[in-house]
């Protein structure tokens, strides 16, 4: 049987990035997906019980054997723990690797699932499938330089499969290593549970608790500088000037240590009574407002937080993002993309979504399309192909 060891720790180490927390909500999934395989989540913490069928909003792991309500049964996952321990004169990250690879070796484990790169391990038969981006994989810890400025080449570049979001990802990477072309995928994580649009009674209901009964424009995403909620704040104060129109807008999702900076800076907004900021919403709730809001506005070009337009498109909800060539491969034609930066024509688009019923229409209707192809299930089949074609290098 083939053993499929997952590298938990950073999954759970980090629940602010929604990239690792959505693949960790998604890793159910692929193991029901992978029922022939025996499947372990390593981890460094002694003390930990997981339970994937936890909500994010407190509910407490009760056991390390993860529980899955859909199949009716436990989840088959063995929780594995590391016995870490080092000489005094001993490098701590040497002894860890070294208890990594001894674990893996005990436990015939053929295939390793990692988020971490420097937790590749290319030995003993284990054949690492690397998830990560071209910026993590080329940042200086983990792409050191020889003396006098010549490359070396990384210890992630021995992953038997690097699995990235993009295309352009891919080709960065491809162009510094070139003898990564056959073990580099592109594989965007369209990790998200697809929302249903709302009933208009159930709408109508949502628009009143946050509202005051009118339609709305969302921004759904971390309260924070890197998502240009400035900028999005200076187009919505040309859209009240062009149209007069009352439509609120809400900002809602996690957030930073930037937010309350951000708080304080619509205490001056003009048009502050029309400004709403939650950052205390359950995932759910999040969810609903984006399935009832008149559109979904996306400010900043990164496709980092992509979790609301996922929701957005599988629940009808049309969209205004940032052009970037991340954003055009997510997007393709389910968005109405404005140039990054350009304060009037993320404006200008807002306007004509809210003048053009046949442009808001189109863009649901793409939406929709671009749901059924891009989604958890079909995400999760690229993933299982990738597993089964290393499977396959074994013969």
């Amino acid at each position: 049987m083939n053993t499929l060891a997952y590298n938990i720790d950073p999954l759970l180490q980090d629940p602010g990035n929604p990239a690792l927390q959505a693949l960790a909500d998604a890793i159910p999934d692929l193991i029901l997906g992978l029922p022939d395989f025996r499947h372990l989540a390593i981890t460094e913490d002694t003390s930990l019980k997981i339970d994937w069928n936890s909500t994010r909003d407190g509910a407490e792991p009760i056991d390390s054997q993860l529980t899955r309500e859909s199949s009716g049964a436990a989840l088959p996952l063995e929780l594995i723990s590391l016995k870490v321990s080092a000489w005094f004169w001993e490098n701590p990250a040497s002894a860890r690797r070294k208890s990594l690879v001894q674990a893996l070796s005990t436990n015939s484990v053929n295939l390793w699932f990692t988020t971490n790169p420097p937790a590749t391990i290319s030995a003993n038969g284990v054949k690492t499938i690397l998830v990560s981006t071209a910026i993590q994989l080329l940042n200086r810890s983990n792409y050191p330089k020889k003396r006098f400025g010549k490359p070396g080449i990384p210890k992630w570049a021995g992953a038997a499969a690097i699995i990235v979001p993009h295309h352009q990802d891919r080709e960065t990477l491809i162009s510094i290593f070139p003898q990564l072309e056959n073990t580099t995928h592109a594989i965007f994580p369209a990790f998200e549970e697809p929302v249903q649009p709302l009933t208009w009674s159930e709408q109508e209901q949502l628009k009143l608790r946050y509202s005051g009964g009118r339609d709305f424009f969302l921004y759904a995403g971390e309260i924070s500088a890197e998502q240009e909620l400035v900028h999005l704040l200076k187009a919505y104060s040309l859209v009240k000037k062009w149209l007069m129109t009352g439509m609120p807008l809400i900002l809602a999702g996690p957030a930073s240590e930037w937010t309350p900076k951000f708080e304080k800076m619509l205490l001056t907004y003009k048009y502050r009574s029309d400004v709403s900021v939650y950052t205390d919403l359950a995932q759910k709730e999040l969810s609903e407002l984006v399935a009832g809001a008149y559109a979904l506005i996306h400010p900043a070009a990164t496709t980092e937080y992509t979790s609301a337009l996922q929701w957005a498109f599988s629940a009808g909800t049309p969209v205004i993002a940032s052009e970037s060539k991340e954003m055009l491969e997510f997007c393709r034609e389910a968005a109405q993309l404005s140039p990054a930066g350009d304060i009037d024509q993320l404006a200008h688009a807002m306007m004509i979504l809210y003048k053009d019923e046949y442009l808001r229409s189109n863009l649901i209707t793409k939406g929709q399309e671009r749901s059924s192809l891009q989604n958890r299930q079909n995400t999760l089949l690229q993933y299982k192909a990738v597993i089964m074609g290393l499977l396959g290098d074994n013969g």
